[in-house]
């Protein structure tokens, strides 16, 4: 993983999916960050079972993991309501100035499920911050 908006080393990488038991799906977050930086420039913070996606110091997607769980969600905002199956909850964001932004949430199973289409609502929840 070559990543310079990166802020930690590949074992830092590789140790937080060591310790939730979660290396089936390092690689998966590795190809989501490969696709996100070749449109958009950001920092990472590993959190206890989160990885936040940074613009100025403000989040603008994360990924959640779950104990037991073989997918990962992706977070991320919008202005308006995602018409997609793919979408499995959102949430009218409460935390920020502009409480217009709606929290989408994608599960995220399958490395090819890491496509086009969210890569483009990731880059507009980037837009949004």
């Amino acid at each position: 993983m070559k990543n310079k908006s990166l802020h930690i080393t590949k074992e830092e990488f590789n140790g937080f999916f060591d310790k939730y038991d979660k290396k089936e799906l390092a690689g998966h977050v590795d190809k989501l960050i490969s696709k996100m930086e070749k449109k958009i420039a950001f920092e990472i913070k590993m959190l206890n079972a989160s990885i936040h996606f940074l613009k100025d110091n403000n989040i603008f997607s994360a990924c959640g993991f779950r104990r037991r769980q073989k997918y990962f969600l992706v977070e991320f905002f919008s202005k308006t309501k995602i018409n997609s199956k793919r979408v499995v909850m959102e949430i009218k964001n409460k935390y920020t100035e502009n409480n217009n932004y709606i929290i989408n949430r994608v599960e995220i199973s399958d490395e090819n499920e890491i496509d086009n289409e969210l890569i483009e609502w990731i880059c507009g929840s980037y837009g949004l911050i």
